[in-house]
């Protein structure tokens, strides 16, 4: 059930990836940053990138981005998508969206979600959260295990 639910949300996700660029995508391919290109991202192709006190939280965000949003083409509604993992006891520290909107969906582990009033919510495998334009969250590990979620920042 849990891979269906997955897969899906990565189906929608790629598809949004291409809203808004025209009919002719190949033509303008060239003008698009290369990790825009594929529609198909192989998690064992991802390099790492490991930040560190990400919003000020603790220890460290380790990332396999498939795109950035730093290269993100204006007219592309996906901006940023990644599988990301939390350490026990690590967190990334309540942030605000301003021109984007955060949405993540748990893999595995079990975590505390916080809204930007916030109330706290635990996570876990299955669970998907939303932070809207001009909301803030955060999210940490509370469990024993590694809390692992996938992620997708949109805008217009």
């Amino acid at each position: 059930m849990f891979i269906k639910i997955l897969k899906s949300f990565i189906l929608i996700s790629s598809i949004s990836l291409f809203i808004g660029c025209g009919n002719n995508v190949s033509e303008e391919a060239s003008e698009i940053h290369p990790s825009f290109i594929p529609s198909v991202y192989s998690l064992d192709e991802l390099e790492v990138t490991n930040r560190n006190q990400v919003a000020g939280g603790n220890g460290d965000l380790i990332v396999k981005y498939a795109f950035v949003r730093e290269n993100a083409p204006k007219d592309f509604t996906t901006k940023e998508m990644g599988y990301m993992t939390l350490m026990p006891g690590d967190s990334v520290g309540l942030h605000e969206h301003v021109d984007n909107e955060d949405n993540l969906l748990i893999v595995s582990g079990t975590g505390t979600f916080m809204d930007e009033t916030g109330r706290e919510y635990e996570v876990k495998a299955g669970d998907m959260t939303i932070c809207r334009s001009g909301h803030s969250h955060a999210i940490s590990n509370s469990g024993q295990s590694p809390l692992i979620f996938f992620c997708v920042i949109s805008g217009k």
